[in-house]
């Protein structure tokens, strides 16, 4: 469910998890929650959406509840405790939250025109040659 596939967009671990327990007839309810218990899905400094439309930061994991930690909303800077019954019933954790892929794409003319200081060039070849030796110490000789 988390893995790339040709049927379906991967799914984040809290979606897959909950799918999980939407079918407890084809999904021991105790396998999913020691499954659940075993990845670690929400650890400290995990980046998470909340249901209210904040973003916000796991601070301390819950061992007892993964989907109820202590969080550091990004807007306000305010800590919110996901057990206390009363902060749940106006917030909880929607899913993890999708980081975007800002590198940049460089084609084959872009690459053509980079220059390199002096600097870097002399920093690459230290680099290769430590890698060239490193080969050449590792090569088993033998097999020729």
């Amino acid at each position: 469910m988390t893995a790339m596939n040709l049927h379906h967009a991967p799914i984040s671990e809290i979606a897959a998890i909950r799918q999980l327990r939407k079918t407890p007839q084809l999904y021991n309810a105790q396998v999913v929650s020691a499954l659940a218990n075993c990845i670690q899905i929400l650890p400290s400094g995990c980046s998470v959406d909340l249901t209210n439309g904040e973003k916000a930061i796991v601070l301390v994991e819950n061992p007892d509840n993964f989907m109820a930690p202590l969080i550091l909303t990004i807007r306000n800077n305010q800590t919110y405790d996901l057990s206390d019954p009363e902060v749940a019933k106006k917030i909880r954790i929607a899913d993890i939250m999708k980081t975007m892929d800002n590198r940049i794409v460089v084609d084959e003319d872009t690459l053509k025109q980079f220059s390199s200081d002096s600097r870097l060039s002399n920093t690459l070849a230290r680099y290769q040659e430590r890698m060239k030796k490193k080969m050449a110490k590792s090569f088993d000789f033998s097999l020729l």
